[in-house]
């Protein structure tokens, strides 16, 4: 694999990652979002609610975001992240509302959608069920994938 040291680079590896857990964790009915890299204050990723980007054929896409001064984290964490913003893009394409307070408190529907994705969903009382990490399976997945590690990262200090 080549090295990401791009964002083009590191942005389509985004999009390598989110293709193959669409197909293994959701059967690949996700809609695909644009990937952006972009700086996200005291959040790993975030999904945009509305189809934010308007494509010339007039088709319409939900942003996906990584934070850039996340993206050197172990690929174990950045992975989790995607997936569970793709958590959340699910259960907007089948109606579920999965938080409150503007999006930030994770509740319970959260938790259990994310659980059945081999995602470990811990409480915070200021945002819920939002802590993750990945459970064994998900590792597993990772390693079986071959997925290396992200190498660059927005120095956000």
């Amino acid at each position: 694999m080549k090295q990401t040291i791009k964002t083009s680079r590191t942005a389509g590896y985004l999009e390598k990652i989110f293709r193959a857990l669409n197909e293994h964790y959701f059967s690949g009915v996700i809609e695909e979002p644009v990937i952006t890299i972009q700086s996200t204050p005291r959040a790993y990723g975030h999904v945009t609610v509305a189809k934010a980007w308007q494509r010339a054929d007039g088709g319409q896409r939900h942003e996906l975001n990584i934070g850039a001064g996340t993206l050197d984290r172990p690929i174990e964490n950045v992975t989790a992240t995607v997936l569970h913003e793709m958590v959340h893009l699910y259960n907007l394409q089948t109606g579920v509302q999965d938080t409150s307070r503007g999006g930030a408190y994770h509740n319970k529907r959260f938790k259990a959608a994310a659980e059945q994705r081999d995602l470990l969903i811990s409480y915070d009382p200021r945002i819920g069920w939002s802590i993750t990490k990945p459970t064994d399976k998900l590792l597993a997945f990772i390693l079986e994938q071959g997925w290396g590690e992200i190498h660059m990262n927005r120095n956000e200090g």
